[in-house]
């Protein structure tokens, strides 16, 4: 569920005041006082320290807002291999049935995880060299680094807290 409306119901709790959240050190100056689903609907630019590199990189791929960028599915694919990395066994594959192939260039689908973790992000189908070197710029130029990216963790964190944002001012 992607955002309730300013008409949900307040739970039956008892009413409380709130101060909002603080998320300065992770918006600019511009959006530090919205609303978390204003947030969401805002460039991606909204994000304190991605600045312009940041922007082109990510508007190169269609990706303009923070929603975007929380719903990137190049972000989603390298977090999913960053957090399976440790439930892998040494040789532990043989036979499995279990492949990412849809995700990632022919020439890495037979790869170790670990390998994969530290290929360029242009291992993923869909991306380009070009991709590497817009990141590079960024200091992401493996798929490791792109799956613990702070910016795309911010906008995954603050799109998935605004489903239980409060609108209607009432506790």
């Amino acid at each position: 569920m992607l955002f309730r409306s300013a008409t949900d119901e307040p739970s039956p709790k008892k009413a409380r005041t709130s101060t909002g959240l603080n998320l300065n050190r992770f918006l600019v100056k511009s959006a530090e006082q919205c609303t978390l689903h204003d947030v969401a609907f805002k460039e991606v630019a909204a994000l304190q320290g991605l600045g312009a590199l940041g922007t082109e990189a990510l508007n190169h791929r269609h990706v303009k807002t923070v929603l975007d960028l929380a719903n990137w599915k190049y972000y989603k694919i390298c977090r999913g291999l960053v957090t399976l990395e440790s439930a892998e066994e040494e040789g532990g594959s043989e036979g499995a049935e279990m492949n990412i192939n849809r995700a990632l260039d022919k020439a890495w689908e037979t790869k170790p995880l670990a390998e994969i973790l530290e290929a360029p992000i242009s291992a993923l189908q869909g991306l380009t060299p070009k991709d590497d070197e817009l990141f590079a710029k960024l200091h992401i130029k493996t798929i490791r680094q792109l799956g613990t990216w702070k910016f795309a963790r911010w906008a995954e964190a603050i799109c998935d807290l605004a489903d239980f944002e409060n609108l209607n001012k009432k506790s």
